[in-house]
């Protein structure tokens, strides 16, 4: 019995692990009951109504049947509410700390610019990064959304 329970202790903490090392636009497109969705949204404890947690700096979107936008948020205010910061992977192994000349740099071509945020169309997906002030000299949240 003490075999079986430190063999589940272990599978959870190397799936927690596996969890927080994917970046999250790989979860595009799949659907709300894909196993690695599920892990995503628990690890995270995120809010089953909103899709958000203050706690992790994380929120998912879904139409019911497959996710199509994640938002990672850097140490924030959302709602009123104190917002911590997203400890996982992130797209094209940004930080929260990259200024528009890094992100060019690392993800390879030019935003365009829509509103306060920069916006690379890519292959899959669109990727978005919103700065907390006009300098552009800290990340506010990243955006993964589904085309």
């Amino acid at each position: 019995m003490m075999k079986k329970v430190l063999t589940t202790l272990v599978l959870a903490g190397t799936l927690t692990a596996a969890v927080f090392a994917q970046s999250p636009e790989t979860l595009l497109g799949k659907t709300v009951t894909d196993p690695a969705v599920s892990s995503f949204t628990g690890t995270n404890r995120l809010d089953p109504a909103t899709g958000l947690s203050y706690e992790n700096g994380v929120q998912v979107f879904n139409d019911g049947q497959s996710v199509y936008a994640i938002y990672l948020f850097n140490s924030t205010s959302l709602n009123g509410q104190s917002v911590n910061a997203y400890k996982g992977a992130l797209p094209f192994r940004l930080t929260f700390n990259e200024t528009p000349a890094t992100l060019k740099s690392k993800i390879g071509q030019a935003p365009t610019t829509t509103g306060d945020q920069l916006v690379w169309d890519l292959k899959d997906y669109r990727l978005g990064v919103s700065f907390t002030d006009d300098k552009k000299t800290q990340v506010s949240y990243i955006s993964v959304e589904k085309k």
